[in-house]
């Protein structure tokens, strides 16, 4: 006998579920792949379409994943495709690779889309990416895989630049001891908010000024200029006692949101934790002095 319902045709896309993938047969109003993202609750733009060989034969035709991960959102299939085995799905996946599919041009575009279309949330990038800071509403946040700074407005990606600005010191901090570059990040943001060429400027002078002092993190005046999140202010320690030079502009955009105005009736007279420091007319330091009240 003719049996019609083994000619039924399937819907072509099959999601996850517990043990593997199963057939979707609920109603779709926008058959599209856009449609299906939407239906299961993902932007198109959090959606990357993985075509494979582009072989017409293959009973797998696309699998959609996760943007920038390997987690499969649905799998579509020729019409007359029922199940989908282990076995089939590996093979298609064979040549799939993270690190292939989604290259420095990708990404940054992908994240410009996502700006543009006001689509990517800090909590979907976060899981995605894997990002480490929690965020209220707006920030600056480093993601170590890509290596571009992410800045959010109102929970929602708003910008991005690159960590082509760092300088190598700060690049080297960045790569050997990564929580102690994210702690002068976050005090850099804390002063500077989405300025981010101001943030790089200041961790980058912090990480020159690092360089530059005898015995690192084991020299005597360490504790003289420790700051928040256990971060140093190293140029200040130079400047209080190697004879590092600087001058009010300098001072004051190092130590910006930092220290106290004293006095401009004629220098200008700052308070920067227990030291005093006099600059003249023409912006010079005159003296600097510590503060033994």
């Amino acid at each position: 006998m003719f049996n019609l319902f083994n000619k039924r045709e399937s819907s072509g896309f099959f999601i996850p579920e517990k043990n593997g993938f199963r057939e979707f047969t609920g109603n779709l109003e926008d058959g599209s792949f856009n449609g299906m993202s939407r239906h299961l609750g993902y932007h198109p733009d959090h959606v990357h379409i993985y075509f494979g060989d582009f072989n017409s034969e293959f009973e797998i035709q696309q699998v959609a994943f996760e943007i920038f991960t390997d987690n499969i959102i649905f799998i579509y299939t020729k019409k007359t495709v029922r199940e989908i085995s282990d076995k089939k799905l590996k093979f298609f996946l064979r040549d799939y690779k993270i690190q292939t599919e989604y290259d420095s041009i990708v990404s940054e575009g992908l994240l410009r889309t996502g700006i543009e279309n006001k689509s990517m949330s800090f909590a979907f990038l976060k899981k995605v990416l894997g990002l480490k800071t929690d965020l209220d509403e707006g920030g600056i946040v480093f993601s170590e895989r890509l290596g571009l700074y992410l800045y959010f407005s109102g929970g929602i990606l708003v910008d991005l630049g690159t960590a082509d600005g760092l300088n190598e010191w700060a690049k080297h901090i960045r790569n050997i001891n990564p929580e102690l570059f994210g702690a002068y990040l976050e005090v850099a943001k804390k002063y500077w908010g989405n300025k981010i060429g101001m943030v790089q400027d200041e961790i980058n002078i912090q990480a020159e000024a690092f360089a530059n002092t005898p015995h690192g993190f084991n020299n005597q005046f360490l504790e003289l200029h420790r700051v928040e999140l256990g971060t140093v202010n190293f140029l200040m320690l130079l400047v209080c006692h190697y004879g590092q030079k600087i001058t009010e502009e300098q001072f004051t955009k190092i130590n910006v949101g930092r220290y106290s105005l004293l006095d401009v009736d004629t220098n200008a007279t700052y308070r920067y934790k227990d030291f005093i420091l006099t600059f003249g007319l023409n912006g010079e330091l005159i003296s600097i002095n510590k503060d033994v009240s």
